[in-house]
């Protein structure tokens, strides 16, 4: 008989998942393999399973493994001694064998715990406790034999979930016919968690990224794939296929704003050296308009060879084109801000120059007879009450004015400053008009309309110094929502459009964009501010409509107003309409300029009133406590001292309540007008003002006097 040694310890070799680990059997002694009958050694029987769950059976001595037999039946089989049972029973796996007929032969103890016992009792009672994917697993291996890996999902009592992967492997008999089947499980639980808890942070990053609009970049350079996300390609116009091997060379692809600065700041990056941090700027031009895109990531490099050359790139791309553009908005603002009060500062000395120049040339024309002479005057008024009109453009900027919208048939009102008009252009160009508005009207102040046009026509000459053709139009236009949306402020309704249109040099997509931005111009120095379609657009704006620009390079520009169409009064003032004159009243003139306060003395008087003259505040008030028997005060605003025109304003109301007031100024808001007294606002002048201007604003306040008193 064979004698077991005990110095054998039955052992057992664990194996990773699934690969082969060897059992070490019962031992007995035979003679040596070498045939000496007195080398006497100890063999040990020895069990190998292979990573398919195959078996195979030798003996181990002095020399070695002697393989024995591969027949699994005879491991399994009952011929044959229980030690690779046992040993089976003993795996560090969760293994059973089943025989062709799927029953089970043999088991480890670690299968009996997490499935069922086996043999069961009963066709199928063996395979009943495995889940139903295993069993048809198994049927398929026993039909077609190949390894077949399977992951089953069930659950606990408290209601988590557990994992199990199955690995089934067929087994084949002396012959080679299929014997049997190797069946082992692994609990993967904890493994599954780890997925689903790193597939569960992937899709919250995916989510984030995506809800914060940013894409992703990854370049490895081992393998020289690069990819991206659909953001980044959305972002950048660019898919993976278009980024180059070398990483310097995307300054050029992505449209880089400095590609020598981000060549630089690449090659900085990808130094071993450095912290592989890097950012660049990128302005790519998507479907015509400029992005403001970031882009900011971090190069890898390999630990353990010490590479000066990067392993990985991974970048994400920001689109701050909207910050961007808030703040060119802000930016815009401030200038706009800025310009408003170099306007207050000098407005209020040039709109007095303003009516100097104005209140004389009226005067000229009353006592002129000449027909010659007086066209000339004529112009020179016109081109007075111009300069009124740019002066109030700046204040309009800022919203430094009061808006007074009238009903204006808009063909006759540019035919009234035609002959102004004409005079701005040169001989090689011509100006030429087509109305078509039909009598429509629109309700808009006259100065800003009268602004807007002369704006327009400058720029048009300008946009032409070889010559060229300008021509202004009117038409009624009715915008549905589709046409309406052509527009970047358009909305439906019926509108008069008012165009000019030149032959000129036009701008490009670039110059288009920022046409209507503060300070912008492509003029020369000393012919342009870059304020004129700034404060178009701001004026239509304030008459509810919007402006349009059409340009193209050498081949002309035209902006076009829309303004609200609306029906024209029936009883519209005359243009020719008889100028009030006074009866003797006498007037306390309020103005710290000499010759404006000159002029508007002569006028009043050419109009029929008395005059007496203050050159602050304080006279002013002395005079009218002197008793002087004033009818209407005619006050400056802003006057050096320290009583101003409202304070003079404000002791008339209180303290001669019969006598009428009318003020003037160049720069104040109309807000400031809520600072007078008690009573009734007094009627305000902007400064310059025409003669008809004041007489009718002059006798206005002395009837609201008289039948207020």
């Amino acid at each position: 008989m064979n004698s077991v040694d005990h110095d054998c310890p039955q052992t057992v070799e664990p194996p990773a998942s699934h690969s082969p680990f060897v059992l070490q059997a019962s031992h007995h002694r035979h003679p040596h393999p070498s045939g000496d009958a007195t080398a006497k050694g100890k063999l040990c029987r020895i069990v190998r399973m292979a990573g398919d769950g195959s078996l195979s059976v030798g003996q181990r001595g002095g020399t070695g493994l002697v393989p024995v037999s591969k027949d699994p039946a005879s491991v399994l089989g009952g011929n044959t001694d229980g030690a690779a049972k046992a040993m089976i029973a003993a795996a560090p796996v969760a293994l059973a064998y089943f025989d062709s007929d799927l029953a089970c032969v043999a088991q480890s103890r670690l299968w009996e715990e997490r499935t069922l016992p086996c043999p069961g009792e009963g066709e199928g009672a063996h395979v009943a406790g495995l889940p139903t994917e295993v069993v048809d697993a198994m049927r398929r291996v026993l039909e077609n034999p190949a390894e077949v890996t399977v992951e089953t999902r069930g659950g606990l009592a408290d209601g988590l979930s557990t994992w199990n992967e199955w690995h089934i492997g067929p087994l084949s008999g002396p012959d080679g016919a299929l014997a049997g089947l190797a069946v082992s499980t692994l609990d993967i639980t904890e493994r599954k968690r780890a997925e689903r808890k790193s597939a569960l942070a992937e899709t919250v990053h995916r989510l984030t990224v995506d809800a914060l609009g940013i894409g992703v970049v990854q370049r490895d350079f081992d393998s020289g794939k690069t990819t991206i996300d659909e953001t980044f390609r959305s972002l950048s116009g660019v898919g993976s296929g278009d980024l180059p091997g070398d990483f310097p060379a995307w300054a050029e692809v992505l449209g880089a704003a400095d590609p020598d600065g981000f060549r630089r700041a690449s090659r900085a990056a990808m130094d071993p050296g450095g912290d592989g941090q890097f950012q660049a700027e990128l302005t790519p031009e998507i479907q015509c308009t400029t992005r403001r895109l970031q882009l900011r990531g971090r190069f890898s490099f390999p630990e353990a060879d010490g590479s000066a050359q990067p392993s990985h790139f991974t970048g994400i791309l920001i689109d701050d084109t909207e910050i961007f553009e808030t703040n060119a908005r802000r930016t815009r603002a401030q200038r706009l801000q800025t310009a408003g009060r170099i306007a207050g500062v000098i407005a209020h000395d040039f709109n007095n120059l303003l009516s100097v120049i104005l209140a004389n040339i009226e005067l000229a024309e009353l006592s002129v007879t000449d027909g010659q002479v007086s066209e000339l005057l004529e112009r020179a008024r016109i081109a007075a009450e111009m300069g009124g009109n740019f002066n109030r453009k700046l204040l309009a900027l800022s919203s430094e004015t009061t808006v007074r919208p009238e009903l204006v048939q808009v063909d006759n009102h540019i035919l009234k400053t035609w002959s102004m008009l004409e005079h701005l252009l040169s001989e090689q160009v011509s100006l030429h008009f087509s109305p078509g508005g039909d009598g429509t009207c629109v309700s808009i102040d006259p100065a800003e309309l009268d602004a807007a046009i002369l704006n327009l026509v400058i720029n048009a000459r300008d946009a032409e110094p070889e010559g060229g053709k300008i021509t202004i139009s009117t038409e009624v236009v009715d915008l549905d929502a589709a046409a309406a949306q052509e527009f970047p402020e358009g909305r439906p309704g019926r509108f008069l459009r008012i165009s000019v249109a030149d032959t000129g040099i036009g701008m490009s997509p670039a110059d288009l964009q920022k046409a209507r931005e503060p300070f912008f111009t492509k003029k020369k120095r000393g012919f342009g501010t870059g304020l004129g379609l700034t404060s178009v657009s701001a004026s239509i704006g304030r008459a509810s409509g919007f402006l349009s620009i059409r340009s193209a390079l050498e081949k002309g520009t035209e902006v076009s107003l829309y303004l609200p169409a609306e029906p024209c009064a029936e009883d519209q003032p005359s243009e020719t309409e008889n100028v009030p004159i006074g009866d003797g009243e006498l007037v306390l003139v309020v103005e710290d300029d000499t010759l404006l306060r000159d002029a508007t003395t002569r006028r009043l008087e050419a109009l029929g009133y008395a005059v007496i003259e203050a050159s602050n505040g304080e006279k002013a008030l002395s005079l009218l406590a002197d008793g002087e028997p004033v009818d209407l005060v005619f006050s400056d605003v802003v006057m050096p001292g320290e009583v101003s025109g409202y304070d003079v304003a404000d002791e008339v109301q209180r303290s001669y309540p019969g006598v009428a007031i009318v003020m003037t100024s160049g720069h104040i808001s109309g807000q400031i007008q809520s600072l007078a007294g008690d009573g009734p606002a007094p009627q305000l002048l902007k400064k310059p003002y025409s003669l008809t201007t004041l007489a009718n604003a002059v006798k206005e306040a002395l009837e609201l006097s008289r039948n207020t008193g």
